[in-house]
């Protein structure tokens, strides 16, 4: 079930490829997951987001996970 609805939402339109990214990497650094946040990181540095993007979402995300 939630493999579905993880493919549909990553099937959409309505996000650009960056977006996904995006949040994908924001989804996995709540989670904790180191191994798979550096893949993360890897894979949208390659689709060019910068790491000063990449810091500013880190620093974002960060921000959740120590006010829960």
């Amino acid at each position: 079930m939630i493999a579905d609805r993880l493919k549909k939402a990553d099937n959409t339109d309505l996000l650009s490829e960056r977006e996904k990214h995006l949040i994908g990497l924001a989804v996995t650094i709540l989670r904790g997951c180191q191994v798979c946040t550096r893949n993360r990181i890897e894979k949208a540095r390659g689709i060019g987001i910068s790491d000063d993007e990449l810091n500013a979402l880190i620093t974002v995300t960060a921000s959740f996970y120590l006010v829960s």
